[in-house]
Parts: structure tokens; C-alpha cells; sequence
């Protein structure tokens, strides 16, 4: 595990929701499904486009709910094996694939353009080489694909559409990590519209809201807000239109 200084907020007595990524004394989980995962190191973490700021203090409540496996880095994302500091693999839901060779590397993208995390791979499954065919094959599961100005995230049963910029952005995307989709993309299944990432806080017209299964959650107050542990600058302008609210926060 990586360790985070441990941050201050006001104490709880209720489990935070999925979505929400806790402090237990400088350990980082993440709530998902009624359990905690953990990241083993800090590029990990930061491979799913979070950001330490949006780590809040673990309760005791947090702390009883069983431990899941950790996370590893996200399906989609460029990582320099820090094992031999020369081999780049795309890393996707059956292991990480290796580029051969710098050609496929810059055909696939342009590596300077996006960011690339470096990670020792030795416990990661290891998959096939990332070819030429990549680019005009249909996209596996985990990219993110541009078709006709609309931004899909492939998934293993078709492709899911993203409706507006702050739907992408709440994962922590940015557009260089979408290539230009191909006739086998455009093949894929149109699945219902991505909606916002669990934990993502959206400042909707001046309330605050915490995404979670489907839920919103406000912060009734700006107090509210920074003695649950969370720092400004964390919250993305959106619309929560149709989503239920739950019990605010006090």
C-alpha cells in the first residue's frame, strides 16, 4: 500500500457511500460495493483520474466493511513497466498488452500527447501484443472512442455514449485518451448514456451533490461540505436533473 497523510474532517457515525474514497491512517480505499478497495501504489490511484483532494477520513463504520481486492491501474491507460523502465503496455480488462515496438506505440497515440503512469507490472496478467490491427479492428472493452463528434466507452457488450462533458470528465477522462472509432466500433450495440461516476461531487446551481448508485445527496451548507473532508476545487458544474435525492447532508 501507498500512504496519504491522514486528513481532517469532522467524525461520522455512518459509512460513506459507494463511490467515496477514504483515509484509514494514510491507507486510500475506495467504497465499492459495500466493501473497501485499496490501492497498492499512488499511480494506481491516480490512473483512475482521481485526485488526492477527493479523499475524505474513514470512520469506524467504513472500517467494518470487508476488504476487496485492490485495484489495479484502469482499463485504458498507458503504463511504463517500471520492471525493465522500457516497455509500454495498454492496460485492459485481461491483463496488460505490450506495444512491440515504438511504431505501434506512436500509431496507436501519440505518447507525449497523454499521460503514462509507471507501474511494476510483475503481479499484473500479461496479454497479447497491441498490433497494427488494433486500429481497425473492433476496440475492446475499456476505450474510449470517438464515432461522428460522440464520445463512446467501449464496453463488453456494445458502447456506451457519454450525453455531455461533465459525464466524461467525472471519470477523470481527458480527450486524448479517445481515438478515432472504425467500422467495427460503429457495429457495437448503443447502450444507455454513461452516467455520472459514483463519488462525483456536482455543483448544480449552487448545491452541492454527491453522486452515489443512482442518487444525489446535497450538502446543505458549505460547512457541510468541508467537515465531511473535501476541499474546494474538487466539484464539477453539471445537471443532476432525474436523479432521486436522498437524505442531505448536515
Amino acid at each position: 500500500m501507498f500512504f496519504l497523510p491522514q486528513t481532517v474532517g469532522a467524525e461520522t457515525s455512518a459509512r460513506h457511500k459507494n463511490g467515496v474514497l477514504i483515509n484509514d491512517n494514510g491507507t486510500i480505499y475506495l467504497l465499492q460495493n459495500d466493501t473497501r478497495r485499496g490501492f497498492a501504489t499512488a499511480e494506481e490511484f491516480l490512473s483512475h483520474g482521481y485526485v488526492f483532494a477527493m479523499v475524505v477520513p474513514a470512520n469506524a463504520e467504513d472500517m467494518k466493511l470487508p476488504q476487496g481486492d485492490n485495484l489495479k491501474a484502469r482499463s485504458g491507460t498507458l503504463v511504463l513497466d517500471t520492471a525493465d523502465n522500457k516497455t509500454v503496455y495498454l492496460m485492459l480488462d485481461d491483463g496488460a498488452h505490450p506495444f512491440p515496438n515504438i511504431e505501434q506505440l506512436i500509431f496507436y497515440v501519440r505518447p507525449e500527447s497523454r499521460e503514462m503512469y509507471s507501474i511494476n507490472l510483475n503481479t499484473y496478467p500479461k496479454a497479447g501484443q497491441i498490433g497494427f490491427d488494433f486500429y481497425y479492428f473492433p476496440r475492446p472493452a475499456g476505450i474510449l472512442v470517438d464515432l461522428d463528434g460522440t464520445v463512446y466507452l467501449i464496453t463488453p457488450s456494445g458502447k456506451s455514449p457519454f450525453s455531455s462533458q461533465e459525464m466524461f470528465f467525472s471519470y477523470g477522462y481527458d480527450y486524448r485518451m479517445v481515438v478515432q472509432g472504425n467500422d467495427g466500433d460503429r457495429r457495437k450495440a448503443v447502450l444507455p448514456v454513461q452516467k455520472y461516476r459514483d463519488g462525483t461531487l456536482v455543483d448544480d446551481k449552487g448545491t452541492v451533490f454527491l453522486i452515489s448508485e443512482g442518487e444525489k445527496f446535497g450538502f446543505k451548507t458549505w460547512q457541510a461540505y468541508l467537515a465531511a473532508g473535501y476541499g474546494p476545487g474538487i466539484t464539477t458544474v453539471g445537471d443532476t436533473a432525474g436523479y432521486p435525492e436522498g437524505e442531505s447532508f448536515e
